[in-house]
């Protein structure tokens, strides 16, 4: 089975190349702090996993005993530090639509460019996108941005 590590490098690295993106950063370079030449910046990593039972009866498996994994990607993107909220709100909607052209790209294996060896890794994935509000280093300054929630079935 391909490693968290490995699907949260392939997102950020596909996510990466959208209209726009000034930096990216994987699981395993996340900042602590948000510096204004980084917006908008992409941050990607795992959150959750969720596992079915072992069923022979389920068509999906063809009766192979095949435990399939969900998984629960976070890929925020911090777009602009909260100024004007038209300005704010319009890099927001910029940055959604570029990387929602990257997403929509992602239709046939291996999604990602990620292989398990020859096998494409994940075998279907969906998203959805949210407006949100971050505020990573200080509570009184925050950024208005995306957060891409991806969540990746592998077995």
């Amino acid at each position: 089975m391909v490693s968290k590590a490995a699907i949260a490098d392939a997102i950020a690295d596909t996510l990466a190349t959208a209209t726009g993106i000034v930096k990216a950063q994987s699981y395993n370079e996340l900042s602590e702090s948000v510096a204004r030449g980084d917006l908008p910046l992409l941050q990607v990593y795992w959150q959750s996993s969720e596992q079915d039972i072992t069923s022979n009866t389920d068509r999906t498996t063809f009766r192979a005993v095949v435990r399939q994994t969900e998984e629960l990607y976070h890929a925020d993107v911090f777009c602009t530090q909260r100024a004007n909220l038209a300005q704010d709100m319009s890099r927001i909607v910029t940055t959604a639509e570029a990387l929602q052209v990257v997403l929509e790209a992602q239709d046939v294996k291996p999604y990602f460019g990620l292989l398990d060896g020859a096998i494409p890794a994940i075998k279907a994935f969906h998203w959805r996108m949210e407006r949100v509000n971050f505020a990573p280093d200080n509570p009184e300054v925050f950024y208005p941005g995306v957060r891409i929630f991806i969540t990746v079935r592998i077995f």
